[in-house]
């Protein structure tokens, strides 16, 4: 799976880009910013997926709401970004 995560990161980070760069759809760069973040996870680079994840974590807050179960879902993948950094 790890090549494949490898593979996948620079192509992740350009749609991550794009998605930040199209301001009328924000959703799709907390999508963009979550798939990154899960990628990194699985590369043990939890420093960068941190990032990420707290990006996701911001934009869905804003949009949808503290309740919202895609900002609770981001906040549990958060949560275990963190641990692993422990």
């Amino acid at each position: 799976m790890q090549g494949h995560d490898e593979q996948a990161r620079p192509h992740l980070v350009t749609l991550l880009h794009h998605a930040r760069a199209n301001t009328h759809d924000a959703l799709a760069a907390a999508t963009a910013a979550e798939e990154l973040a899960q990628c990194c996870d699985r590369l043990q680079c939890h420093a960068e997926a941190e990032e990420r994840w707290w990006e996701a974590l911001e934009i869905r807050r804003g949009l949808l709401g503290e309740r919202h179960a895609a900002v609770m879902a981001t906040e549990e993948g958060l949560r275990r970004c963190l641990q692993l950094q422990c």
